[in-house]
């Protein structure tokens, strides 16, 4: 059953999408994948939660990409040089995940004990992540707007008052 999310640990088949072992027997097997609707929904939310990592990736390369050709071949960005890239997609869907909550962006310093321990990887500051991630997260989400009004007409209006919490509706 490739794509299903199975594999075998401690010689037992174990399911990555319902978090539970599953029986060998071909029928078993089968019957988990095809017809439990717990399994089906969890596949497709691992699978969603994949592309969305693969999002991310590609977005932080096109971003040193970008950079790159603006300043030469040997810019670094400052956060990106010398962390693996395992640590940089994580520290981003970190970021990602706590703006669409609608969680202010230097909360992640209260919360960054807890977010490393699940984690299992170093944060930085809030601010470092923001100056670091925003412009990779930025090319992102303008990406998947591009694709999705491809080819529609966008208005942009403001409401252009003078205080911090001026708004933008699109």
């Amino acid at each position: 059953h490739p794509g299903q999310h199975l594999k075998i640990v401690g010689g037992q088949l174990w399911c990555d999408a319902c978090k539970c072992n599953v029986s060998s027997a071909k029928g078993e097997t089968a019957k988990h994948v095809d017809k439990t609707q717990k399994h089906k929904e969890r596949a497709a939310a691992l699978s969603i939660q994949n592309e969305n990592i693969g999002a991310i990736q590609t977005a932080i390369h096109d971003y040193k990409q970008v950079v790159k050709d603006a300043e030469g071949e040997a810019a670094e960005i400052k956060g990106l040089a010398r962390v693996s890239e395992v640590t940089q997609v994580a520290r981003a869907e970190c970021l990602e995940e706590v703006l669409k909550a609608g969680i202010p962006a230097f909360k992640i310093n209260k919360l960054r004990p807890y977010l490393e321990r699940r984690m299992g990887v170093s944060l930085s500051t809030a601010n470092h992540l923001c100056e670091t991630y925003i412009p990779a997260l930025k090319m992102k989400e303008e990406k998947i707007l591009r694709n999705e009004f491809k080819g529609e007409f966008i208005g942009v209006y403001h409401d252009g008052t003078t205080h911090q919490g001026e708004s933008f509706a699109i």
